[in-house]
């Protein structure tokens, strides 16, 4: 049925990638979607938590954990090694600052006056929730990469 709905060439890559990910070979894909997560994340973390004045010291973690971040999933695209042994601890490092991130982006909004009756609005315009969640889901995708093998290139023809 693939055949008939795409491209012959097309066909045959999707076959390829399907094969991958049923034998658990992705672990570069997922290693670049978590660098290019992170840097998208830590990058908002930065702005935001800069109109805060970065007011508490926890601010200061997602910014922190970025660039080691992006350099452990640049790093494992090249190094099993890495993708082994430094991904999967700064992931778990990343995901426990998202979680920890989303406790007090709970309390911030809280906080404000009328707290959550006033949920509409102190939610929009109090700390983003789902900010970090963002974060969050970058260590979710670097444990996955560390713990997935790598991608076997296509013969070619």
């Amino acid at each position: 049925m693939l055949r008939t709905l795409l491209h012959p060439g097309i066909a045959g890559d999707v076959r390829w990638i399907i094969s991958e990910a049923r034998h658990g070979h992705l672990q570069r894909a997922f290693a670049l979607m978590a660098t290019l997560s992170a840097l998208v994340s830590g990058w908002e973390a930065y702005v935001q938590h800069l109109r805060g004045a970065y007011s508490d010291w926890p601010m200061w973690t997602p910014v922190a954990l970025t660039p080691p971040m992006v350099v452990a999933g640049l790093g494992s695209l090249i190094s099993r090694r890495l993708a082994r042994n430094v991904l999967p601890w700064l992931s778990i490092l990343v995901l426990v600052d998202g979680i920890v991130g989303f406790v007090l982006h709970l309390r911030g909004v809280r906080r404000l006056p009328g707290g959550f009756q006033l949920a509409i609005y102190n939610i929009t315009m109090g700390p983003p929730l789902f900010a970090p969640l963002f974060f969050l889901s970058v260590g979710l995708l670097g444990l996955l990469a560390s713990f997935l093998q790598p991608e076997r290139l296509p013969r070619q023809r």
